[in-house]
């Protein structure tokens, strides 16, 4: 069986302790295929955004485990969080008028793919 780009099994986040304790997300498994599109949606408040953040290893759950290309998210350096980040992040083809001044997002995003697989290669990740 492949593994899923994105798995999360039986994930709980919350924030704060005791009475002030939030639970941001309750118990989430979710997976999915490489090339699959998802859309979030829900109410401001509901996990959108906490639920992200975990699958960009930008925090770490309460409880449950996230993975993301088969590896466990949890079990990587912040390093190798940042580099998954950027080979597994989709390439976002930003509008740029060079005569203003604005970076061309995407030739920098080609770049820190290219750093982020070798990373990956380097840390025996499998990048592609």
């Amino acid at each position: 069986m492949i593994d899923p780009a994105l798995e999360f099994i039986d994930v709980v986040k919350t924030f704060g302790a005791g009475s002030t304790e939030v639970r941001a997300l309750g118990g989430v498994s979710l997976r999915v295929a490489a090339g699959e599109f998802v859309a979030l949606m829900g109410p401001s408040g509901c996990g959108k955004s906490t639920l992200l953040h975990l699958a960009g290893g930008l925090e770490e759950p309460s409880a449950g485990r996230v993975r993301v290309g088969g590896h466990e998210v949890g079990d990587l350096d912040l390093t190798a969080r940042a580099a998954l980040r950027c080979a597994a992040a989709p390439l976002r083809r930003i509008p740029t008028a060079q005569s203003a001044g604005l970076v061309d997002c995407a030739r920098k995003r080609d770049v820190a793919a290219g750093v982020g697989r070798s990373w990956l290669e380097v840390r025996s990740l499998g990048g592609a």
